[in-house]
């Protein structure tokens, strides 16, 4: 199956989409490096992340397993001694987020392709978000309050 997830043109491409001087990672390795070394390096990324994804491993170095959190203000708030007022970006290795891209196509043009998922599924999916769902939703319990039936709704809300 890794050999299907990583070849080399999937290897470019999913490189080749990252911005060239985006924020690094722990291991100071940006998009522009990987992208201007490329054909040095290839057939050596190509084993690594063949490897990581057979084995199911991520190599030990911290820079690989270790995001450097950032806390960016949230604009227009008027209280920014409340954590709800930052937002938190993780910066991460350029090759664990090459990684992911690669599973990532997989999944949609492959395994999404062959079973597609389940119409009331909201994640993962194109045109369908948070907006879709409460949309459906609330078409759901208009039907119920029209047709005067009950509508039970459960809801969670992890912080």
């Amino acid at each position: 199956m890794a050999k299907k997830i990583v070849t080399e043109e999937r290897v470019e491409w999913a490189i080749s989409l990252f911005a060239l001087f985006k924020s690094p990672g722990l291991d100071e390795i940006c998009p522009a490096l990987l992208q201007k070394g490329l054909s040095i390096i290839i057939s050596q990324l190509v084993t690594l992340f063949r490897a990581c994804i057979a084995l199911g491993y991520i190599p030990h170095p911290d820079q690989w397993r270790t995001a450097r959190v950032m806390f960016l203000p949230k604009q227009r708030r008027i209280d920014y001694t409340q954590v709800k007022a930052f937002r938190p970006i993780s910066l991460t290795s350029f090759f664990i987020k090459t990684v992911e891209r690669l599973i990532d196509r997989y999944i949609r043009d492959g395994t999404l392709v062959r079973s597609p998922l389940n119409k009331n599924q909201h994640a993962y999916l194109a045109g369908k978000s948070t907006d879709t769902a409460l949309h459906n939703l609330v078409i759901k319990i208009e039907r119920a309050l029209i047709n005067k039936v009950y509508a039970l709704g459960i809801f969670l809300d992890i912080e």
